[in-house]
């Protein structure tokens, strides 16, 4: 059942995307407890259901793409289920979805839940910082995978570069709020960015929270 409860107010999802790095992390935590919200983590996700489901705990073992931890169908329906299970009606996604066939199921799920909105903040990285991540810091080409053997730092494939743009027309064809902010910012101009881009989400609730 994907109707939500008389009583309920609607989901409101914050999405921050980027290219994989602590500060989705950062960001995504500051921004579920300044909206009193929950984070969902894909990766957390898989770990919390790999002790009993062996499909997920093979694939979390098995994973060496960093975009995406575990295979696109699973990981569609384990967000989904987290998604309708939810225990806050505000959620920030953690990097995700990462790519298009991700956020199209996802708006297919957001879709059920009526007066749902859903905002995307993408965290930009300059270009030095985008530069040490996508080539070897050291000589040595990198491995089929997406790890660099020749430096403990993972490198990340130029995958990375070619899923972003799809991404990106997938978001704007559905109409989905998207704003970018500079990654290497401090964590407080990040809210203020948030707060600017999408403070206005959240108005009819700060009342009743205040009231109860």
């Amino acid at each position: 059942m994907t109707a939500q409860s008389a009583d309920r107010q609607p989901v409101i999802v914050l999405s921050v995307i980027g290219a994989p790095g602590p500060e989705l992390s950062s960001v995504a935590g500051v921004l579920a407890r300044h909206y009193e919200g929950e984070v969902l983590m894909l990766s957390d996700l898989a770990a919390l259901r790999a002790s009993t489901t062996p499909a997920i705990a093979a694939a979390v073992r098995d994973t060496s793409d960093p975009l995406g931890y575990i295979p696109g169908p699973l990981a569609c329906r384990m967000m989904r289920s987290a998604v309708l299970s939810r225990s806050a009606d505000t959620l920030v996604l953690n990097g995700y979805p990462a790519t298009a066939v991700p956020a199209e199921h996802l708006l297919n799920v957001l879709r059920a839940l009526p007066g749902h909105t859903f905002a995307v903040l993408e965290l930009a990285p300059d270009k030095s910082t985008l530069r040490r991540a996508l080539l070897p810091p050291t000589p040595g080409p990198l491995t089929p995978g997406w790890r660099n053997t020749a430096s403990p730092t993972p490198g990340l494939p130029a995958r990375y570069r070619q899923r972003a743009p799809m991404l990106r027309f997938v978001l704007e064809r559905h109409g989905v709020r998207r704003h970018v902010a500079e990654s290497h910012l401090p964590l407080a101009e990040l809210l203020d960015v948030a707060d600017n881009a999408f403070g206005h989400l959240l108005p009819e609730r700060t009342p009743e929270r205040a009231a109860s």
